[in-house]
């Protein structure tokens, strides 16, 4: 989950300013979306066609939310440390 970072420097009169944007690998963002959408519809597809509810019959659902918080989690964890990384390499330069 560590994040793709483009950026581009822009001089102005009396100052630079620096702009990043960071977004997910493209294959963990396929891989991802692959697996929420199974997780998601299986989910959503056994609560509507069961009789009687189970503990178990909720899985799919588990793994789709487990899936939504690793991707979250480790993504902003190590962009919010790139962050802190590129700011620190910044200030040296001034």
């Amino acid at each position: 989950f560590l994040p793709v970072m483009k950026g581009k420097v822009e001089a102005n009169k009396d100052s630079t300013r620096v702009s990043v944007s960071m977004r997910l690998n493209l294959f963990v963002m396929c891989f991802m979306l692959f697996w929420l959408a199974v997780t998601g519809g299986a989910g959503i597809y056994i609560l509507l066609s069961v009789d009687t509810f189970s503990l178990p019959l909720l899985i799919p659902l588990g793994m789709f939310l487990f899936g939504i918080a690793l991707t979250c989690g480790g993504f902003w964890f190590e962009a919010l440390r790139q962050e802190r990384k590129l700011r620190q390499i910044i200030s040296t330069w001034q």
